[in-house]
């Protein structure tokens, strides 16, 4: 995940950008730009606790045939931006059959229904995350891969199209308890969870259930008041309080 090529929303409708430039922020490394991660937490309706998640999103290839990049993940690609610009019940079938310059029967020949689009969405987002969270913190130790995360927050409000957590996004409209993307929200949300529970420990604060957890709540409160538009401030405030937090964990032990 460290250096990889920016991966934003498609510039098309770029409703959601609510960020301010990250370079132009003190407290932040100058380095660490060109991030499309979004890194994110918020309860949703899809569990009962809360959610982390780091949800790069890709650009359709809109155009493209079936031979030249694959009917599914020309699909995806196209189901991917869409949703996350414009919302899961917005975008019908037809809409993303367009984008992904396909037909019906491509696309029922590899989701058996929107459902199953969305949940495969949510989880080629998870894979990914996964991926590009153990690079983003390779090479790092103790409390700067923790505090790392912060600042990858920060990267992803400043890119143009931010439109928040994809994870959150998307809970907020699936309701049932029997959706496919359900077990997918809780599977990401336990890894998230005891990444930063694990983070903390490293960085040798005592508790660290309990720091990691309030880490957990800073973190959200940093991609909410960022969604509504006072961009990476509240993440350089949550960021300042997580290392105060770490600080008295470690004289405490």
């Amino acid at each position: 995940m460290a250096r990889v090529p920016a991966r934003t929303v498609a510039a098309k409708g770029q409703r959601c950008n609510t960020a301010d430039s990250y370079q132009e922020q003190p407290g932040l490394s100058p380095d660490q730009t060109d991030w499309s991660v979004l890194l994110h937490i918020r309860p949703t309706s899809l569990y009962s606790q809360d959610m982390a998640v780091v949800a790069p999103i890709t650009r359709s290839r809109r155009g493209k045939t079936d031979g030249e990049a694959g009917a599914r993940e020309r699909i995806l690609d196209a189901a991917s931006r869409l949703f996350y610009e414009e919302g899961i019940q917005a975008v019908g079938i037809q809409r993303i059959i367009e984008e992904a310059n396909t037909v019906k029967a491509s696309l029922y020949a590899h989701f058996k229904s929107k459902d199953d689009l969305v949940a495969a969405y949510l989880q080629r987002e998870h894979d990914r995350a996964r991926v590009e969270v153990e690079a983003l913190l390779q090479g790092l130790t103790g409390r700067r891969k923790l505090l790392r995360l912060f600042d990858a927050l920060a990267e992803a409000m400043a890119q143009p199209g931010f439109c928040g957590c994809a994870y959150s996004n998307a809970s907020v409209e699936i309701i049932a308890r029997d959706h496919p993307a359900t077990p997918i929200a809780r599977a990401y949300r336990a890894w998230f969870s005891e990444l930063m529970i694990g983070l903390v420990r490293e960085a040798g604060a005592a508790s660290p259930e309990k720091v990691g957890a309030a880490a957990l709540l800073l973190f959200e409160a940093a991609q909410a008041a960022g969604r509504l538009g006072q961009g990476t401030q509240a993440v350089r405030d949550a960021r300042w309080a997580v290392e105060r937090l770490l600080d008295q964990g470690v004289r405490r032990k």
